[in-house]
């Protein structure tokens, strides 16, 4: 985001991870809105892995699949099993991408997700 007008904090921006990673609401439902749209949301699936790291830090090592994180928040969801999947497996590689860029000693990022796409 470019705009002057949000004077937002980092600290604003990332708090409540648990409720922005919401079937509906801002990461994941903009992850659902990009698939329908045609588009693969990379960024946004990295940064719902980095949001379930900030809600438990043994996600990132974890071999446990995020749906065991995510399923808690998506209770009441009445989603349909093939956009779930769909949505987990790109939260998956996330995942996947986020452990080798803190693994790379977090080189520069626009590099690493270019290299990782």
């Amino acid at each position: 985001m470019t705009n002057p007008c949000l004077q937002d904090t980092a600290e604003r921006v990332g708090r409540d991870p648990a409720r922005k990673l919401g079937w509906d609401d801002r990461v994941v439902g903009t992850v659902r809105i990009a698939r329908q749209e045609g588009v693969v949301p990379r960024r946004y699936a990295f940064g719902a892995a980095a949001a379930l790291t900030a809600l438990d830090p043994s996600f990132l090592r974890s071999e446990t699949p995020a749906r065991v994180w995510l399923d808690p928040l998506w209770r009441q969801v009445a989603a349909g099993k093939e956009e779930t999947d769909a949505v987990l497996g790109l939260i998956e590689t996330g995942r996947s991408h986020l452990k080798r860029w803190c693994d790379s000693g977090f080189q520069d990022m626009e590099g690493f997700l270019a290299q990782n796409n």
